[in-house]
């Protein structure tokens, strides 16, 4: 089983999303949120799955929710690093300016 590993930044990135839903949205949606981050963690923790490339520093690229993706990378002990989880409704510049 692969360990997870998480950045400042995706800890932050993952807090917000969470305030955000339930200042904007509701409880429900909140936790489903939630639901889904621990879905897809379960997954790259137990399997030897790996999503897409993004082309940028061997990041890798999985759809959580509708706008949301979560940014990983596989590490040398092959433990998955959650480098960020980002809104692909923002520009992509922006995302690549704050990879560096």
């Amino acid at each position: 089983m692969r360990k997870i590993i998480w950045s400042p930044e995706a800890r932050a990135d993952f807090e917000n999303n969470i305030d955000y839903l339930l200042q904007e949205w509701t409880d429900k949606e909140a936790q489903q949120f939630i639901d889904d981050v621990f879905e897809v963690l379960s997954l790259l923790q137990k399997s030897n799955v790996e999503f897409k490339l993004i082309g940028f520093k061997d990041i890798r690229a999985v759809t959580v929710c509708q706008q949301i993706s979560l940014l990983y990378r596989l590490t040398q002990n092959n433990e998955v690093e959650l480098v960020r989880f980002w809104d692909d409704r923002q520009n992509p510049e922006k995302l690549k300016k704050s990879l560096k």
